[in-house]
């Protein structure tokens, strides 16, 4: 189970001709944004995975030893960073996508969604915060 995050910026030909003609490179810049930003949506990821307790649990924390984010990424002009459950066994990601959207038997403990819906304000602050540090905004 793979979630992306990605940042879309859209109608701002003028000012990324400016930003050209300043020299600064937006690429950079960018990734920088997008890596703080998923830095928190990991960091809250992290606090909602659930953890099960031994002995009832026979693999306590693998779930959350999974949870990671890469490194900015560029296709293009999209740059992202993948987060959520990553190199993660087979067994591992299907657990992980229970605990996400419950099943039969288990009820949903969501860890991702969350993580998502309730830091966007956060994300774009950060993500903005950084654009302006770097002399983009």
């Amino acid at each position: 189970m793979t979630v992306r995050y990605q940042m879309k910026l859209t109608g701002l030909e003028e000012y990324l001709e400016r930003i050209v003609q300043a020299g600064l490179n937006v690429d950079i810049s960018a990734a920088k944004a997008v890596e703080a930003g998923s830095e928190i949506v990991l960091d809250s990821m992290l606090e909602k995975v659930p953890v099960g307790q031994a002995p009832e649990d026979p693999h306590p924390g693998n779930l959350k030893k999974h949870v990671k984010r890469t490194q900015p990424q560029q296709d293009g002009n999209l740059i992202f960073c993948q987060i959520g459950v990553l190199d993660a066994d087979a067994n591992t990601a299907i657990y992980g996508n229970v605990q996400e959207y419950g099943s039969g038997s288990n009820s949903p403990q969501p860890y991702v969604r969350p993580a998502f819906d309730e830091n966007k304000g956060k994300v774009r602050a950060a993500e903005k915060a950084v654009l302006e540090a770097e002399g983009v905004l």
